[in-house]
């Protein structure tokens, strides 16, 4: 039975939701844990540090 383009992105839809709910779950490693404890105190020296999430969609845009 062939689906429409439809059916196909509502059934690819429904896989992503289920695989992201499912990782949610997922322990991190404590080298993980580790790296986000050091990114987190790397921010909190100097928030300023880092680009918003527009400049580097921006900045991935105009390197094409």
């Amino acid at each position: 039975m062939a689906l429409t383009l439809n059916q196909k992105i509502e059934m690819t839809e429904t896989l992503w939701d289920s695989i992201y709910h499912e990782a949610q779950q997922l322990p991190i490693t404590d080298e993980q844990a580790r790296l986000l404890e050091q990114r987190l105190a790397a921010y909190g020296e100097n928030p300023e540090a880092g680009q918003g999430w527009e400049q580097v969609v921006t900045s991935i845009k105009t390197q094409k």
